[in-house]
């Protein structure tokens, strides 16, 4: 751990904020609201025909010059 410093949060929380946030994508996908705990076999199987079905974007090139240096420490 950095500086010896408590976590604010366990790790399971966020497994947990995981979990909401996939229930709501997979709730958007069928239309439908969703139990928790997430059925994780059906939603990967839904998940895998999402990926089946996709396609790539059309790569956009741009020529803005963003100066990130100041971001980090």
């Amino acid at each position: 751990m950095r500086d010896e410093a408590e976590l604010i949060a366990p790790a399971s929380e966020g497994l947990h904020s995981l979990e909401l946030v996939g229930a709501m994508i997979y709730s958007t996908w069928i239309n439908d609201t969703v139990e928790l705990p997430l059925d994780s076999t059906v939603y990967e199987k839904v998940m895998r025909g999402k990926i089946a079905q996709s396609k790539p974007r059309e790569v956009v090139q741009t020529t803005a010059k963003v100066d990130m240096s100041k971001s980090y420490r």
